[in-house]
């Protein structure tokens, strides 16, 4: 059964982020309109993860590595953006059969709806983010 949250602030989107590393995924796939919040969401779990640098929506190169230091379970946050791929035929491009073969790396998938068919192999976690007026329905 699907976790659901109605969030109105920072402090209850850091909530579902904590809630979403609770369950230890290797790949976070994000899926909602433009302005939902997926790159604000990736922020904050790059905040819990301990990320000093601004993380910044990868909408135009595609993808951002991220090194992470003294964390239990990440070492790398990959952070990609499909909004601009084309086709599947890019995808070999990112690497992501790699980075997802690695330990300790955790892959945020935005707009990852475009590539659904390729991730389902890797079993991710769908998070999907709504837009209701003034907050935002986050559900995984």
């Amino acid at each position: 059964m699907p976790k659901t949250w109605s969030i109105k602030n920072q402090l209850e989107l850091k909530i579902v982020a904590e809630h979403l590393l609770d369950a230890r995924p290797r790949l976070i796939a994000l899926t909602g309109p433009l302005g939902a919040g997926k790159t604000t969401l990736t922020k904050e779990i790059g905040k819990l993860l301990g990320i000093k640098q601004a993380l910044t929506s990868p909408t135009y190169v595609l993808e951002q590595i991220y090194h992470i230091h003294d964390h239990k379970d990440f070492h790398f946050l990959v952070h990609v953006d499909c909004y601009r791929l084309k086709d599947r035929y890019e995808l070999p491009a990112l690497d992501l059969e790699h980075w997802l073969s690695l330990d300790k790396t955790l892959v945020i998938i935005e707009w990852a709806d475009k590539i659904k068919p390729w991730l389902e192999k890797f079993q991710p976690v769908w998070v999907k983010i709504q837009i209701t007026g003034a907050s935002r329905i986050v559900s995984f």
